[in-house]
């Protein structure tokens, strides 16, 4: 016996649910194992159809799950350019009578006792 299957437009609102979740929770490792899922049962929306209000609603959701990771992808870009300024930052340090000194090489860059 054939266990009962969803219809692909309902499934696909659950999948489009769970990524929304995911995006919002920052969840990137949960959104890397369902991509193939969504790709897989949106396949099947296509060969099985959908009325025009299910498409609408699949269309409003996945548009507004596309502007969540455009979020985050300009999240990461911005977090990737700080990471980069911050190890390109000299470190300046002061010796006894003030002086400055930008010009450590990294493996310097530790602090020890005398």
């Amino acid at each position: 016996m054939m266990g009962l299957r969803k219809a692909p437009a309902t499934e696909l609102h659950g999948l489009l649910d769970d990524q929304r979740a995911a995006l919002l929770a920052g969840d990137l490792t949960s959104l890397e194992h369902m991509a193939p899922s969504l790709e897989a049962t949106l396949l099947r929306v296509a060969n099985h159809g959908a009325s025009r209000d299910e498409a609408e609603a699949l269309r409003a959701k996945a548009a507004r799950n596309a502007e969540l990771i455009q979020a985050a992808q300009s999240g990461v870009a911005q977090v990737r350019s700080k990471l980069s300024e911050v190890r390109d930052t000299a470190l300046t340090t002061y010796d006894a009578s003030g002086r400055s000194s930008s010009d450590l090489s990294a493996a310097s860059r530790t602090i020890g006792m005398k």
